[in-house]
């Protein structure tokens, strides 16, 4: 664990989500950006999809690769061995966890956000595309949405 603190470990907890946001935000305008950057070839208007988007996943595959192999490379184990373990056990630890309150409401507020966020990110974009009919306008709404997202964290 990085730390032993509740509060402690509820402050990092906000700092990985502001922080995740934070990456959302650039991964969408990268993204936007690469799907624009490949014209197709007979008809310089449309966009070539297949390009840009084959583009993105091998980006994407590339850096999730790299992100996990430098945890594996770089995070030590801890191989001390506690000789007087606390086991718990599994129910009586699930007791637990449903009776502190402080994390119940951490871990919904949490879940609620990633919840909502996605429903405000797909319902924007149906929205932008089929009822604004300004497809290209939708990672500038985006970034209104994270935005608030971060500053109400």
């Amino acid at each position: 664990e990085l730390t032993s603190n509740y509060n402690e470990r509820t402050k990092i907890a906000a700092f990985r989500w502001v922080f995740s946001l934070i990456g959302a935000i650039c991964v969408i305008f990268t993204q936007s950006m690469l799907i624009e950057a490949f014209p197709k070839k007979d008809d310089p208007e449309e966009l070539n999809y297949e390009m840009g988007y084959g583009l993105a996943a091998i980006i994407t595959a590339t850096l999730v690769f790299i992100s996990c192999l430098s945890v594996l490379i770089f995070v030590p184990e801890n191989h001390a061995v506690n000789a007087n373990p606390r086991s718990v056990g599994f129910f009586k630890g699930l007791k637990f966890l449903v009776s502190n309150k402080p994390f119940l409401i951490v871990a919904s507020l949490f879940c609620l956000s990633y919840v909502s966020f996605g429903l405000i990110t797909n319902n924007l974009f149906l929205y932008v595309k089929y009822v604004l009919f300004e497809e290209q306008f939708y990672q500038y709404g985006i970034l209104l949405v994270m935005l608030g997202c971060t500053a109400a964290l």
